[in-house]
């Protein structure tokens, strides 16, 4: 098996890359090289009153200062977590941030599945007609719906439940206690 030539594209990339992170550390401690001295000749002629600020080299890059904020954000989280009262407060706003996000994605989910949600409750509804008839069908299609059910054929138990509605209305079983949806669910 041949291996394709190396034509060192990759390692000029790497190089480049490197080659511009100096210069970019570079122009970064000559610019704070040029602000201590601007700072320090307007102190020595008198025009400020506040002496330079020190001067920092090497200027800390992205990374660190990066890296210095996350310390400083993990001291302040952790001078948070020692003091009793301020974590308990942090956690109940941590977790009222997180109930109202649980809401949302129940109001979004019920929202975008609307139509399915319809859908599946008119098919438990047909199917509770087939378990136990309403008094508006008609005593043929109620034994036509149990013969169907002996025989374990609930299409043809649903389909002569069908036809019985569609020759008139059918008043459908009201929901027991145990089996309404709970209102907390619905949006």
């Amino acid at each position: 098996m041949r291996h394709a030539p190396c034509d060192g594209r990759v390692f000029q990339k790497k190089r480049l890359s490197q080659d511009e992170e100096r210069l970019r550390q570079a122009a970064a401690n000559l610019g704070e090289i040029l602000r201590y001295l601007l700072e320090y000749i307007l102190y020595r002629l008198g025009l400020t009153t506040r002496p330079p600020a020190a001067l920092e080299l090497p200027v800390p890059d992205e990374r660190e200062q990066t890296k210095r904020a996350v310390l400083h954000a993990r001291h302040d989280m952790l001078a948070v977590l020692v003091d009793k009262d301020s974590c308990r407060d942090l956690l109940k706003e941590y977790a009222r941030a997180a109930e109202q996000k649980r809401r949302k994605v129940i109001v979004d989910w019920y929202a975008d599945h609307q139509p399915v949600r319809q859908a599946a409750e008119q098919r438990m509804e047909r199917l509770r007609d087939v378990w136990q008839p309403p008094a508006s069908v008609l005593k043929a299609t109620k034994a036509s719906i149990t013969a169907h059910k002996r025989r374990g054929d609930l299409q043809a138990a649903l389909k002569a439940l069908e036809q019985d509605r569609s020759r008139g209305e059918i008043v459908p079983h009201p929901l027991p206690n145990s089996h309404r949806p709970s209102g907390l669910l619905s949006p």
